[in-house]
């Protein structure tokens, strides 16, 4: 009960940031074409409002795919947890299992919590000028690219806390549990 009040609560906290972050998106968005107006070429200038716009559409795009894949490993668990509960009744020693529970649903906790700090971010191409305009936008990227690595990396680990559950659950019941 306790991790279902704290994921309604992590979900919460992600609305409002994504709502945040739309709107400061918007503002950036119109800071930035107001910059761009100081470039000549307009074609450099539609490249670099058009990357800056995919960014925040993948950045978007991205975290709502987080958060349905943390619900499916939270729903995943639940179900964990209802079969160790059962082996319990059925007298079985279940303490690896709600181990490795209480394991993942901190991993996914964790997981959610970095989806919700990327949902807030928003990156906005810094332009120093019409010569640096290449390593501006590239900066911007491996920013966004560094931040997306950091959030898989953190989802991956809460998957393995899930596996490993699976796997104490399978060993405890005496059956393979499909991983």
């Amino acid at each position: 009960q306790d991790f279902l009040e704290k994921r309604k609560t992590l979900q919460e906290e992600f609305k409002t940031r994504m709502e945040k972050a739309r709107e400061e998106w918007a503002s950036k968005a119109a800071e930035l074409k107001n910059r761009l107006s100081e470039i000549k070429d307009k074609r450099k200038q539609q490249i670099v409002e058009n990357v800056g716009e995919r960014i925040g559409n993948r950045n978007e795009v991205w975290v709502k795919h987080w958060n349905e894949v943390l619900k499916r490993l939270g729903a995943v668990l639940d179900k964990v947890q209802t079969r160790s509960d059962e082996a319990s009744k059925n007298g079985k020693d279940v303490s690896s299992v709600t181990s490795a529970i209480s394991s993942a649903r901190t991993a996914i906790s964790t997981s959610q919590s970095a989806v919700n700090a990327q949902a807030g971010k928003t990156y906005t191409i810094t332009i120093t000028g019409e010569n640096n305009l290449g390593n501006d936008v590239s900066s911007t990227l491996k920013s966004f690219h560094s931040d997306v690595v950091s959030v898989i990396n953190s989802i991956n680990n809460a998957r393995k806390a899930v596996v490993s559950a699976l796997e104490a659950l399978g060993k405890v019941i005496g059956e393979p549990v499909p991983s």
